[in-house]
């Protein structure tokens, strides 16, 4: 048989794997779609939530701000009763669409000295209310404080409040080998800070105490006369025409009102530009203060006006960021009494010149940073008195101390 070549065939049809490669595709191509929509919504929801916290929490700095505003305007409110009241404010440009409503309440608190604090902060269409309770104690009501060391000499007697984070009585030379004769120290209100025990340990041997020690339990702490401060104080004075250049203080005392201060109006107060000295043998009338942006010196006597029908509610405030310092320029044995209440929180309260043999008479009150220093001036007899009209009467525009006492978030309101 002879050899025929042999032709290849090509059958043409359907093969299966094309089909199931299809479906396959197909199928994935769906899953691949579901996956995105799921992680679509997933992150949509997600930006929502980040969306909301966001928003809270730009609600809450808000109203933080307004209660830090509400703190600031209640630490310069001095007078005896606080009226309930509102106040708003905007927080940088109006499109922010950011702003506090603040509400200021004493007759729920059955204290007067207790007020509650709400605070509706907004930011956009997200609200947060939250509440505090502030309790306000005005700087008048103490007769001596300091936020560093007091240091009470043997002896001291001292009606009203006192306090130091740290406080050290000195004791009388013989003790304890001998008897401490009288008068022995007697205070009458006594508070300082519970991390640093009174010393010495021994001290209710020699010392009498009217009431118990508080103890607090952080160290205090008193309102700053900052820029901020000294600012509200000198628009105020603006307002008067009350604003003393440094340097003329003396001459303004002497020359223009005759040594005699009286309050200005409609606010009761000088403002000094820098250092301010006060005349020797200067008399205050009704209620003022004198604010200075630097070291007020008082040259002498410097007492409350007795001749004048209202001569039992004048009071002497003397304020500033640096110290206030007694240089008697008159005879070392001649007495000098000063009636006023000082206030120097960031510096001291002092006497400088040569030593001297007539006494020293002070009534009032005092805040400072670091305890008194007149010993080494004032060497005969010291004599400190605090005068109580401070703490009824009071004195308009010292400043207060306010602490928060409670702090709570209420709600968060969405529109």
């Amino acid at each position: 048989m002879p050899n025929v070549p042999r032709v290849p065939c090509k059958v043409h049809g359907r093969r299966p794997e094309r089909g199931s490669l299809l479906v396959s595709m197909l199928w994935v191509s769906l899953f691949l779609t579901v996956m995105v929509t799921v992680i679509s919504s997933s992150l949509w929801r997600s930006a929502g939530m980040t969306h909301a916290i966001v928003s809270k929490n730009r609600a809450t700095y808000v109203a933080e701000s307004g209660l830090q505003d509400a703190l600031t305007r209640l630490r310069r409110n001095a007078t005896q009763t606080l009226e309930d009241g509102s106040f708003e404010d905007s927080l940088g440009p109006t499109e922010r669409q950011e702003h506090y409503d603040v509400e200021l309440s004493t007759s729920g608190t059955g204290d007067p000295k207790v007020v509650l604090v709400t605070v509706d902060g907004t930011s956009r269409q997200t609200t947060q209310k939250i509440e505090a309770l502030v309790r306000l104690e005005n700087v008048g009501d103490y007769v001596a404080a300091t936020a560093g060391t007091m240091r009470i000499g043997y002896g001291t007697q001292l009606e009203g409040k006192v306090y130091g984070a740290r406080v050290i009585f000195g004791t009388y030379p013989d003790y304890p080998t001998g008897t401490p004769p009288d008068p022995r120290t007697f205070l009458d209100t006594l508070a300082h800070y519970e991390g640093e025990p009174i010393q010495p340990s021994d001290f209710r041997n020699f010392v009498n105490l009217r009431n118990e020690p508080e103890r607090e339990r952080t160290p205090l702490s008193f309102p700053a006369m900052d820029d901020q401060t000294l600012g509200f104080y000198r628009a105020l004075a603006e307002e008067s025409d009350a604003v003393i250049a440094g340097g003329n203080l003396e001459a303004h005392i002497r020359d223009v009102l005759g040594g005699r201060l009286s309050p200005p109006s409609p606010h009761p107060l000088y403002f000094v530009e820098g250092n301010g000295n006060i005349p020797a043998d200067t008399t205050f009338e009704q209620q003022l203060l004198i604010v200075a942006s630097g070291t007020i010196t008082v040259k002498g006597n410097l007492t409350k006006q007795r001749r004048i029908p209202r001569w039992r509610d004048s009071l002497l405030g003397l304020l500033t960021n640096r110290n206030v310092v007694i240089a008697a320029e008159s005879d070392p044995a001649e007495a000098v009494t000063v009636h006023a209440f000082v206030y120097a929180p960031h510096g001291s309260f002092k006497a400088v010149g040569t030593p001297r043999t007539g006494a020293l008479t002070f009534q009032g009150g005092f805040v400072a940073k670091t305890d008194p220093s007149f010993d080494d001036v004032f060497q005969g007899t010291r004599t400190y008195t605090y005068d109580t009209r401070l703490r009824t009467v009071r004195l308009s525009l010292l400043p207060n101390r306010a602490e928060i006492v409670r702090y709570r978030v209420r709600q968060t309101t969405r529109r």
